[in-house]
């Protein structure tokens, strides 16, 4: 009977607790999702801003025009111009020899961040990262910028959960967020970025989860829209209704790309491999490259 009584006093308190509780959590559940649109913001307009600073290059190196793309050019003006991407990198191969001077542990992406570190990123591998990929790109790589994007979205998200001393789970969301702000932004496509966020990053589909994760995506999307950062802009229209049998194309089409990329990862794996087992420097591997 004593027993029974305290198990019911329990359950009061415990119920009392959580009443009680409430409010808090859904402030801070509310906090996430302002700081998740700030992230957006910030992730907008350092994704523009590189964005930026690539394609000013690429005019400077390569004479591409305003508006144009390095990888629509059918040929260079110069023929010397082929050897841009090899000085690029050297210079890629400077920093790693100064980065290994200096001692520098090698850096941590949001997805082994969020995965071992409770979202704990450093701005400095932030920054390095950055710089390294606007290097590689800038001077002709076959390199997209999307690492060093999710690397500052994610970077600063992890810094600005630290100032706010966010609980462990709610850091490792905002983490999410600056991806996925980082992907949306670069494309202006706010659904991708949330999946990638969502699936690679934070690494669940949670139904809590989505009010930041679209937050941050959407202002990112808006912001680099508003300073004039988005880079294929797609206006269809006039488009003639499909029958069944027309999407059968679009299937092939999406399998044989899954299996290229695939294949492509394969390649990669590959080379580094073989990179390794010739004994060949990191910091020479980018002029070789």
């Amino acid at each position: 009977m004593l027993s029974r009584n305290h198990s019911e006093v329990y359950a009061r308190r415990l119920r009392a607790v959580l009443i009680r509780s409430l409010p808090l959590l859904e402030a801070r559940g509310i906090v996430v999702v302002i700081l998740a649109g700030v992230v957006g913001v910030m992730a907008g307009i350092l994704v523009t801003a590189m964005s930026q600073i690539v394609q000013d290059l690429h005019g400077l190196l390569f004479g591409v025009q305003p508006g144009g793309r390095l990888s629509g050019m059918f040929s260079l003006a110069n023929p010397m111009q082929a050897l841009i991407p090899a000085i690029g990198g050297m210079l890629l191969g400077l920093t790693v020899i100064w980065l290994r001077i200096r001692k520098f542990r090698t850096p941590i992406d949001p997805i082994e961040a969020n995965a071992l570190y409770g979202g704990r990123m450093s701005l400095t591998d932030t920054f390095i990262i950055a710089g390294q990929t606007m290097i590689s790109s800038g001077f002709g790589a076959s390199v997209g910028l999307e690492a060093g994007y999710t690397q500052v979205g994610s970077g600063l998200a992890s810094r600005l959960a630290g100032i706010f001393r966010l609980r462990r789970n709610d850091v490792r969301i905002l983490v999410g967020c600056g991806a996925a702000g980082a992907i949306a932004a670069a494309f202006d496509a706010p659904l991708t970025g949330a999946f990638y966020g969502f699936e690679l990053v934070i690494g669940i589909y949670s139904v809590a989860n989505v009010a930041p994760v679209m937050t941050a995506a959407v202002s990112a999307s808006l912001t680099a829209e508003m300073f004039g950062g988005v880079p294929f802009p797609l206006e269809l229209s006039g488009l003639p209704a499909l029958t069944a049998s027309q999407y059968v194309p679009f299937l092939l089409l999406g399998l044989l790309g899954g299996a290229a990329s695939i294949a492509i990862m394969h390649l990669v794996t590959l080379i580094e491999r073989g990179f390794a087992r010739l004994s060949i420097d990191a910091s020479l591997r980018p002029v070789i490259g």
